[in-house]
């Protein structure tokens, strides 16, 4: 999937789930609102990818059109020239003019507008901020400053114009996991949610608590908030009862809330994400 609003829908549900049905899945990895993905949905370059929350490089043109020429041109010259720093040309769809800014795991892919200015800030693969901005100085002094090591509030007390969510803050402040886990809390607090004993169990306890956890059919768990895949799913059997099943479709394990907890520590303790 590519930018836009589906770029943070999770691919490659489990399909042929048993238990109950508890409609679509709500996954805390990604609880980003449509409005903060990459781009607007009409404004996605062919060859950006923001990939459930990794945001990649556009890599560099050859016999790249003017447009880019100028943009980067346009970007540098509102630069310091003491600094090193320099935009390149990012490879996009025809028409469309992309310039980055990088410095090791940190980079601003900045997109012309028709007069304004798109602007992607990443880490470690993964979008940070996004912000929109007619005045190419600021572009300019925001594309510097992130990848000099500014912060993100910081950043945005500067530049109103960069925008950032709750979990993108979390991400910056190696709090990730305690936001999502959070989120899940509070998305189970009806006294009659099925998987409410579940979660309430697993969030208190100090190996489960420090994977990404996923709710909606099932309840998930992930090395990571940004992972592709998971590392295990428990069904509700029935109400009080949950079940996680085999490779072979048939039953790995089943018990109460309780004793999938001590389960679930048992398989996953030497997964802990470091």
């Amino acid at each position: 999937l590519r930018g836009g609003g589906k770029a943070w829908e999770r691919a490659g549900r489990l399909e042929g789930q048993r238990g109950y049905g508890l409609g679509n899945e709500t996954d805390y990895a990604q609880i980003l609102p449509k409005s903060e993905s990459c781009w607007p949905d009409n404004l996605v370059p062919e060859r950006f990818e923001c990939h459930f929350g990794h945001a990649r490089r556009t890599g560099m043109g050859t016999d790249a059109p003017m447009s880019e020429k100028n943009l980067v041109g346009a970007l540098n010259g509102e630069l310091d020239h003491s600094l090193a720093l320099k935009f390149t040309v990012g490879i996009a769809s025809a028409g469309t003019a992309v310039a980055v800014l990088s410095v090791g795991e940190r980079f601003v892919n900045v997109i012309d507008n028709d007069g304004s200015y798109l602007l992607s800030f990443n880490w470690k693969e993964r979008q940070q901020a996004h912000g929109q901005t007619s005045d190419i100085s600021h572009v300019a002094d925001a594309a510097r400053r992130w990848v000099e090591g500014s912060g993100l509030e910081d950043l945005a007390a500067d530049h109103p114009f960069i925008k950032f969510s709750g979990l993108q803050l979390a991400y910056e402040r190696g709090t990730a996991a305690e936001y999502q886990w959070a989120a899940l809390l509070a998305s189970v607090e009806e006294e009659d949610h099925i998987f409410r004993g579940l979660v309430l169990l697993a969030s208190r306890d100090s190996v489960l608590n420090r994977f990404s956890p996923r709710l909606g059919h099932r309840f998930a768990l992930s090395v990571d908030e940004y992972s592709d895949g998971i590392l295990v799913a428990v069904f509700v059997r029935r109400p009080g009862r949950f079940v996680i099943f085999g490779d072979d479709d048939g039953v790995e394990f089943e018990g109460d809330a309780a004793q999938m907890v001590d389960y679930l520590v048992a398989r996953l303790r030497d997964r802990v994400p470091r």
